[in-house]
């Protein structure tokens, strides 16, 4: 091969590798995959995206550094968020906050910041979080609020104004103003105590805090942050169920499901819904949980544990553990519903204690194999009315403290061993 002919090969090879990571870059931009809102055929954002990318970059800034990179200064697009401009379009030559003039004013971020969370409006301290960081030390903007003379005032390791923050009669930069929402991110320096200003004496041995009557705040009552039960539609009063489970029986209460996590715990103040099931009310199959992702509880005991059953599955006495319905839409009809909750099993209190076994509820429930038989409905033979007096009255119990033939409709003429519906004759059970 001729030197030439080596300068030349050399020279291609290099072409098509420049060619390759051209495509993995545009590939690593545009997937279809990804959520980088980038159409998949042109490799770009949409004819829009001028208007819409700032609603998407505060709902997920990570889908931006992906391209952008971490910084937001290019990354793989080459592309800077800290432009004054692109392709004469007005950018962010200060950064890609979009803040209105005069931002900068304690009265004008901080206004903002206080009041109730809502990433579209850009408002709450939540929202300066996206780009200044979970703690406020830089993030993204690589801007603290922290320690910032002028600001929050030299030597103020917090993302508020200092004195008279804690209260003024005669200014607006006081914490009384702050919508109670923004809770969570005040507990990220405020729950578990901090060092009080030098002006405050504590007791001995007394840890500060903000409701612990060292500061300023006595205990809250029950009922401050949110109804008993929830019954609202925003964190921390959101009602989902509560209602129809705190009526459903007076044993109940909210340790039934946040176990552990009552009025003073560490738990109770962490901005975090945290569901944790009293192991009383374990179901016999095991330990109750809660799903975050379908919102959706299993092996709860005051249930008798949720399960499916085919009538292929009830000829031999089986079945498949299941879930309740979505704690924030779901609803049971507990008078129509039965077999939500309720299975055949192989005896008294297996695979759940509230698995029905006796008689010929197989053939009841799940007709005769040549399916001449219809089906009739639990509450043809259960009184709905008798039975309300005693369905949930005993959760925790292994089984109710009434039993099964007590609910039976007196139409039925049910004597405990035989039965003389309308349906048909006197029959053995």
């Amino acid at each position: 091969m001729s030197l030439y002919q080596m300068h030349f090969q050399n020279k291609l090879i290099f072409i098509i590798i420049i060619i390759f990571c051209g495509i993995l870059l545009a590939t690593g931009c545009s997937s279809k995959n990804n959520q980088s809102l980038i159409d998949p055929n042109t490799g770009k954002h949409s004819a829009n995206w001028y208007i819409d990318h700032r609603a998407a970059f505060l709902a997920n800034p990570g889908q931006c550094t992906e391209c952008h990179g971490n910084d937001l200064h290019g990354g793989i697009s080459a592309v800077s968020c800290f432009s004054s401009s692109f392709n004469g379009l007005q950018c962010h030559a200060s950064g890609p906050s979009g803040h209105p003039a005069g931002w900068a004013s304690p009265d004008s971020h901080g206004a903002s910041a206080k009041s109730f969370p809502n990433n579209t409006q850009t408002t709450g301290f939540s929202t300066c979080q996206l780009c200044h960081g979970a703690d406020f030390t830089g993030g993204l903007a690589s801007q603290t609020c922290l320690n910032t003379a002028g600001c929050h005032g030299a030597g103020v390791a917090s993302p508020h104004s200092p004195a008279p923050w804690i209260l003024s009669l005669t200014s607006s930069r006081t914490h009384t103003t702050t919508n109670p929402a923004n809770g969570p991110v005040c507990g990220l320096c405020h729950l578990g105590g901090r060092t009080p200003p030098s002006y405050v004496t504590l007791p001995t041995g007394t840890t500060p805090g903000c409701f612990n009557n060292t500061l300023c705040h006595g205990e809250p009552a029950c009922g401050s942050c949110h109804g008993i039960p929830p019954n609202g539609t925003v964190f921390p009063n959101v009602a989902g169920q509560h209602a129809p489970h705190m009526a459903a029986s007076t044993v109940i209460s909210c340790s039934t499901c946040h176990f552990g996590a009552g009025e003073g715990t560490a738990l109770h103040f962490n901005g975090v819904v945290n569901v944790i099931f009293d192991p009383a009310y374990n179901a016999k199959s095991g330990t109750a949980a809660y799903n975050t992702a379908t919102g959706t509880c299993s092996s709860i005991g005051c249930h008798g544990s949720s399960r499916t059953q085919t009538a292929s599955q009830a000829s031999t006495r089986t079945s498949t553990p299941g879930a309740t319905p979505v704690w924030l839409t779901g609803t049971i009809d507990v008078n129509t519903q039965c077999s939500l909750c309720h299975v055949l099993g192989p005896s008294a209190g297996n695979p759940e204690n509230n698995s029905y076994f006796s008689g010929q509820h197989e053939l009841h429930v799940y007709g005769e194999a040549s399916g001449a038989f219809t089906q009739p409905a639990c509450t043809v033979c259960h009184d709905t009315t008798k039975l309300a007096a005693v369905h949930f009255t005993s959760l925790t119990a292994p089984i109710s403290e009434a039993t099964a033939s007590a609910t039976i409709n007196s139409a039925i003429n049910f004597n405990g061993t035989t039965c003389n519906p309308g349906c048909h004759g006197t029959e053995t059970w």
